[in-house]
């Protein structure tokens, strides 16, 4: 991965099937890097993703700037709850890869 890297995503959202594309914009390993939307869905999205140590572990957060079409009701009825739900799953499945932890799912 390096700046200019494009990202061709399959996804479902809401059951509907979408491609979506990012690209690279910002890539400074091990500490961070960034994705910006280039094709659907959302009207703007903006992802960084920061590593940074702390003692023997290694914090990873992520920053999300984004806008959806139909503004706020469309957010709070669909796409916040997906991505809390997305997110919570990364959390979950990092915990698990890093603490050797198997979880079926």
């Amino acid at each position: 991965m390096k700046i200019g890297t494009a990202i061709k995503y399959k996804i479902k959202l809401q059951g509907i099937p979408i491609i979506w594309q990012s690209i690279i914009t910002d890539w400074d390993p091990p500490n961070r890097f960034c994705d910006v939307q280039r094709k659907d869905p959302y009207r703007r999205w903006i992802h960084e993703h920061i590593f940074e140590t702390s003692g023997s572990e290694t914090l990873v957060t992520d920053r999300v700037n984004y806008a959806v079409r139909g503004r706020k009701l469309i957010n709070q009825l669909f796409v916040k709850k997906d991505l809390d739900r997305n997110f919570n799953y990364r959390k979950t499945m990092l915990v698990s890869m890093f603490n050797g932890n198997p979880i079926n799912l």
